[in-house]
């Protein structure tokens, strides 16, 4: 099943700006031109592949999902006045992502443990931890 634009836009806003897709939801890609004004939580999901110029505005969870890559342009935007020192966490453990966007901004938080990474982008930019743990 593919999920149209306007699905997930549904999806958002019947969870207050936020995305979840678990192992209930049987589709492989997002639309293009997704924008989730909360959380982005895909642990555990069957999603491959995030759309070009994915926004996301708090913390994102792609934990255990079968994300191969995280497009260029993807931005992670830090907390919200509403929700402060929330945003900007990336969880990207346990995937099969092996590089990670070169100009890439995480306001928070970076968890790449038990994950495929190979090497960091050398224009990383961090506000948080790095979790490098149990690197496969």
């Amino acid at each position: 099943m593919e999920l149209t634009l306007q699905q997930v836009q549904d999806m958002v806003g019947n969870n207050d700006g936020n995305l979840q897709l678990g192992e209930d939801v049987s589709t492989t890609n997002f639309p293009e031109g997704l924008v989730v004004p909360g959380g982005l939580n895909l642990s555990g999901s069957s999603i491959e592949n995030l759309p070009e110029n994915l926004q996301m505005a708090d913390a994102s969870n792609v934990q255990d999902a079968d994300v191969k890559v995280l497009p260029e342009d993807s931005e992670l935007k830090d907390s919200t006045p509403e929700k402060p020192l929330t945003g900007g966490l990336l969880r990207l453990r346990g995937t099969a992502i092996k590089e990670l966007p070169e100009d890439l901004v995480v306001p928070n938080n970076l968890d790449l443990s038990a994950s495929a990474i190979e090497r960091l982008p050398q224009d990383l930019i961090m506000g948080g931890v790095l979790d490098l743990s149990r690197m496969k």
